[in-house]
C-alpha cells in the first residue's frame, strides 16, 4: 500500500524500500499472486527513479509469472491491474532504453488489457506513457493524440490530480504544435507546478521549455533552475535528466 502511494505521489526513492520489502516477502512466501501483485509497484517505482533496465527486468519477471502459470479466472481477477502495470512499465522502459517498437507493443497490450477490463484510470496512465514514448522519438502528432485520449479518460475518473498529470503533457504537446497558443494553454501545467502536485517536476520542465520557445529567456531560465532543484529533491534521475 505504501509503495502504491509513492507511485501516485511520484516519489520513487521513498517508495522503493517498501516495494522491495513487499517483493522480498512475497518471494519468500512463494505466493504466486503476491509475487505478481508486488512486481508492478516495484517496477513502476524503478522506472520513475530512472532505473529503466532494472524496471524492465522486474516487469518482465512479473509478466512471466502471469503467462507461465495457469491462473484460473478468479486468480486473474486479482492480478489484472499488476499485469497491465508490468506490461506498461516494460514497454515504457524499453522505449526509454531505445527499443521503440518493442516498447510500443507492450504499452499497446497494456492499453488493450485495461480497456477490456474497464480499468479506466490505469488505462489513462498507459495512454500517458504511450504519449511520452512517442514524444521521446519525435512523433509529436501521435503523442498529442495519445495525450488527448489520456485526458479524455482522466476527466471522467480523476478530475483533479489525474487531469493535472495528463493535462500538463497534453498542453505541452499542443503548445509545441502551435507556439502562438502558448500563453493560453498553460493552466494545468502551471497549476500542477505551483501547487506542487504529483509529477510537478515535469510540469515545471515543460513550462520552462515553452517559455524558452516563446522567447522569454529570463523566465525560462528561472523556471528551469527551480525545476532542476525540484527534480533533484524527488530522487528521480529521469526527472533530473528531463529538467
Amino acid at each position: 500500500t505504501l509503495a502504491v502511494a509513492y507511485v501516485l505521489w511520484g516519489r520513487p526513492q521513498r517508495g522503493l524500500p517498501h516495494a522491495r520489502a513487499a517483493k522480498d516477502i512475497a518471494d519468500t512466501l512463494q505466493d504466486l499472486q503476491l509475487r505478481i501483485i508486488t512486481s508492478g509497484p516495484l517496477a513502476h517505482l524503478l522506472w520513475l527513479a530512472g532505473s529503466f533496465q532494472e524496471a524492465l527486468d522486474i516487469a518482465q519477471a512479473g509478466i512471466a509469472l502471469v503467462q507461465g502459470h495457469g491462473l484460473d479466472q478468479e486468480q486473474m481477477g486479482f492480478v489484472i491491474h499488476p499485469h497491465a502495470q508490468c506490461l506498461a512499465i516494460a514497454g515504457a522502459s524499453q522505449g526509454f532504453l531505445g527499443d521503440f517498437a518493442q516498447g510500443l507493443t507492450a504499452l499497446r497490450q497494456a492499453a488493450e488489457l485495461t480497456q477490456r477490463h474497464g480499468n479506466r484510470m490505469p488505462q489513462a496512465v498507459v495512454h500517458w506513457g504511450i504519449s511520452l514514448v512517442f514524444d521521446l522519438y519525435g512523433h509529436q502528432s501521435a503523442a498529442l493524440q495519445e495525450a488527448e485520449q489520456a485526458l479524455k479518460i482522466m476527466e471522467e475518473v480523476s478530475p483533479t490530480t489525474g487531469v493535472l498529470l495528463v493535462g500538463g503533457l497534453h498542453e505541452y504537446l499542443a503548445a509545441s504544435a502551435a507556439p502562438s497558443q502558448v500563453d493560453i494553454t498553460q493552466e494545468k501545467r502551471r497549476r500542477a507546478w505551483e501547487e506542487r502536485r504529483p509529477f510537478h517536476e515535469l510540469a515545471g520542465t515543460w513550462l520552462a521549455t515553452l517559455q524558452a520557445q516563446s522567447g522569454r529567456a529570463e523566465e525560462a531560465w528561472r523556471l528551469a533552475q527551480t525545476a532542476v532543484e525540484a527534480a533533484e529533491h524527488s530522487g528521480s534521475s529521469w526527472f533530473c535528466y528531463a529538467a
